[in-house]
């Protein structure tokens, strides 16, 4: 299960991950994932916000845990700015799963000299010609991008 929390106080209940991006961070929203973990409820059925004093501390382990893993997809997922060195211009660069592999993929393509250039899709829908340094700039955006979520997954859960 998903909630979504705005100024700490629950919004929305039993959310999908795939709906996260209707409750933007920058909004003010944040997320608690609580796996299998069965949240408390008041005698109107309500979920009682913060678990603490209703969970074992097992239990707000697991939430814990569950809760940084899913932020990190969150921020992983939610694509990269870049700044394309042959225009000059800042694209929003997609980092899903799919998109990370597909960055591996053509870098290598484009390295082993199968082609010069490769006309990529940005997050926008627009194409843009890069040719392996461009290629090569845009793959470390990427790369930058994922290793911080894990960072601030692996930061959340040592606190």
């Amino acid at each position: 299960m998903i909630i979504v929390l705005k100024n700490n106080r629950i919004f929305a209940t039993d959310v999908q991950e795939s709906d996260l991006h209707h409750y933007p961070a920058e909004q003010g929203y944040d997320y608690v994932a609580t796996g299998d973990v069965k949240p408390p409820r008041d005698a109107d059925g309500n979920i009682i916000y913060p678990f603490d004093e209703h969970l074992m501390t097992e239990q707000l382990d697991v939430v814990k845990r569950k809760t940084a893993s899913l932020k990190r997809r969150v921020q992983e997922y939610g694509g990269v700015e870049w700044k394309n060195p042959a225009d000059n211009k800042t694209y929003t660069v997609a980092t899903d799963a799919t998109s990370q592999m597909k960055v591996t993929a053509t870098l290598v393509s484009l390295q082993a000299g199968i082609s010069t250039s490769v006309g990529w899709k940005m997050q926008s829908g627009e194409f843009v010609t890069l040719d392996v340094a461009a290629f090569a700039s845009l793959a470390q955006a990427v790369v930058s991008h994922v290793q911080n979520a894990f960072n601030e997954e692996q930061a959340t859960l040592q606190n």
